[in-house]
């Protein structure tokens, strides 16, 4: 698998409206979705920070802190690799905005990471 960058970086927190005002106001993240518990930022670069309330059914495994999320060609391929490392899948890939997929995993430190791919950030 072949990486391309850390592009996304998702936080689940219960303290969203604190965490909106500093991010946004303090550094000057631009708000780029916002819904019912949850605040989608976009830098200029399609870099993106997303924050989850505790009402997100998807971000429920979400419990180590934040999750960053890397960029690789094929996310499919790339969940292959990683179950064939006996590395523990926690939402296998799925697809949205197109052909944008993501999936999350454990990695051996305990810790839950990401990896995405699709045209949603080329």
């Amino acid at each position: 698998m072949q990486t391309r960058g850390m592009v996304w970086l998702g936080i689940r927190t219960p303290q969203i409206e604190a965490m909106t005002v500093f991010l946004e106001g303090v550094l000057g993240l631009p708000v780029a979705d916002r819904a019912e518990d949850f605040v989608r930022f976009q830098l200029p670069n399609r870099d993106q920070l997303e924050l989850f309330g505790h009402s997100m059914e998807d971000q429920q495994h979400f419990t180590t802190g934040p999750v960053p999320e890397f960029l690789v060609d094929d996310v499919e391929r790339a969940q292959g690799e990683l179950e064939a490392a006996g590395t523990e899948i926690l939402l296998p890939v799925r697809f949205w905005r197109g052909d944008y997929g993501s999936l999350h995993f454990r990695g051996p430190d305990g810790n839950v990471y990401g990896l995405l791919s699709g045209r949603y950030y080329d």
